[in-house]
């Protein structure tokens, strides 16, 4: 039998139902679920080491519906590369986006890397590169505390290795190599660091003193020393030569050997000026020879003559003619090969003239008159010129000026590694007889220039020339 519902039991239940109808609806809705997790700033990164990236790595958490997730958290953790990261978690914001704030990267150069995670999603990744910081330490690695004998090529080029603060090598620091003391010459003195922050000397030829000689490495405010120690062979000894004599010598076995001139033995012939000299030196001997004149206190070679079209090696006797300041030089005549031995002659005249019959070099701080005449050497352009080579080290800062001339002057300082397709690197035209011309020039390599002197027309005629070296 089916029961009556009273009037006070239906209200009752009138006023339940919709109740939990609402209550019902509410428990069956959730927060929206974080479906992805996408990078707002840049994944790939490059920095010093040790100091912060650039842009602060974030990332936006979206629904299912590519809306904004706001009260997510996302870890952030540094994986690989050392460093460290301000917040180890964040909470997405009302856009969606949280940021991990400051990226410091580890100390070693390379690569650092960062992830956020939002679980169960896949993490996004985030990449820097650490590069090394400045130059902080400057050490040799090879080819100190040699031995060669004097006026040889000691067997290891020098290197040296540029580090920063946290000992990372420095790629593309640029090196100087100098000579501190005993002389010598350098070759590819001013290099820059590999990718192994290492900087290699060309080559490292000491001088002709014999005992302990010094080379400096600099970077920047930093340098390093390395030594050699120059040892004199049995047959190597310093002769001391009187400018104008007539002297009789040989090659022999045990004589010098020249390392960087093809194992070549040679004498060493040193004198002293207490004046400026302009000097024809000759020597005759068997075809092939050569004639060096190195400055004694530098190591420097002033004149350097294995031979060309004004002096070649079958002439005898060969001339060479140099213009030098006052100070102590050492000629060095050579044999024509390794295994060359035998007698030559050398002999020296003194204020002779400078024409083209011979080849003429000059040191620096020297002045001199002499003229452009009928035998002085032919230029590009079918002109009379006169020719005066000069040994310049990167960075030497030099004025050559030229007055007083008989003629509308041109002055013109070359590049001479190439010989006649040397290039010009200053030239100064006239518009007046004896118009003052003047060069000024800071060496941009180590090696040879010349000096040229001519008349802009045929007018032929006297002059004077002046090359200063500058502080």
């Amino acid at each position: 039998m089916q029961r009556a519902v009273s009037p006070a039991r239906f209200r009752l239940l009138a006023s339940v139902v919709p109740y939990a109808l609402f209550c019902a609806c509410s428990e069956s809705s959730s927060p929206p679920a974080a479906a992805s997790v996408t990078a707002t700033a840049a994944t790939n990164l490059t920095a010093t080491v040790g100091s912060a990236v650039a842009t602060n790595p974030s990332v936006k958490v979206t629904d299912s519906k590519g809306s904004a997730l706001a009260g997510t958290v996302v870890r952030f953790d540094v994986v690989t590369g050392g460093g460290s990261v301000a917040r180890a978690s964040a909470t997405t914001d009302a856009s969606g986006t949280a940021t991990a704030g400051t990226w410091t990267l580890g100390t070693t150069a390379g690569t650092n890397t960062l992830e956020a995670t939002v679980a169960g999603l896949p993490v996004v990744r985030f990449t820097a590169t650490g590069n090394a910081g400045p130059a902080a330490s400057i050490a040799t690695t090879a080819g100190d505390n040699q031995s060669a004998a004097v006026g040889a090529t000691v067997p290891n080029a020098p290197a040296v290795s540029v580090k920063d603060q946290y000992s990372n090598p420095v790629a593309g620091a640029a090196v100087t190599f100098s000579v501190m003391s005993g002389g010598g010459a350098l070759t590819g003195a001013t290099t820059t660091t590999g990718a192994d922050g290492i900087a290699r000397l060309g080559a490292w030829t000491l001088g002709i003193a014999n005992g302990a000689q010094q080379l400096r490495a600099t970077t920047g405010a930093l340098s390093t020393m390395l030594s050699a120690t120059a040892t004199v062979p049995a047959g190597c000894s310093v002769i001391n030569y009187a400018l104008g004599a007539t002297l009789a010598s040989a090659w022999e076995a045990d004589d010098c050997a020249n390392a960087s001139f093809s194992g070549r033995r040679y004498d060493r012939l040193q004198f002293t000026t207490t004046s400026q000299q302009q000097i024809d030196a000759q020597v005759n001997g068997a075809a092939g020879r050569a004639l060096l004149l190195r400055n004694a206190a530098t190591g420097l070679y002033v004149g350097l003559q294995p031979g060309t079209a004004f002096s070649p090696p079958s002439q005898n006797p060969m001339h060479l003619k140099y213009i030098l300041a006052p100070g102590s030089y050492v000629f060095e005549p050579h044999a024509p090969d390794a295994t060359a031995t035998g007698a030559y002659t050398f002999a020296t005249t003194t204020g002779t003239n400078v024409d083209c019959a011979y080849i003429v070099f000059a040191s620096t701080n020297v002045q001199f008159s002499d003229a452009v005449t009928a035998n002085s050497c032919v230029g590009p352009s079918g002109g009379k010129e006169q020719w005066i080579n000069l040994q310049l080290k990167t960075g030497t800062k030099v004025r050559i000026t030229l007055s007083g001339s008989e003629f509308i002057p041109i002055l013109v300082l070359r590049d001479d590694r190439l010989g006649p397709a040397s290039p010009t690197l200053v030239a100064k035209v006239g518009t007046a007889v004896g118009e003052t011309l003047v060069i000024d020039w800071t060496a941009t390599f180590d090696t040879w220039h010349e000096v040229i002197v001519a008349p802009k027309t045929a007018a032929l005629g006297r002059y004077t020339l002046k090359i200063e070296e500058l502080p």
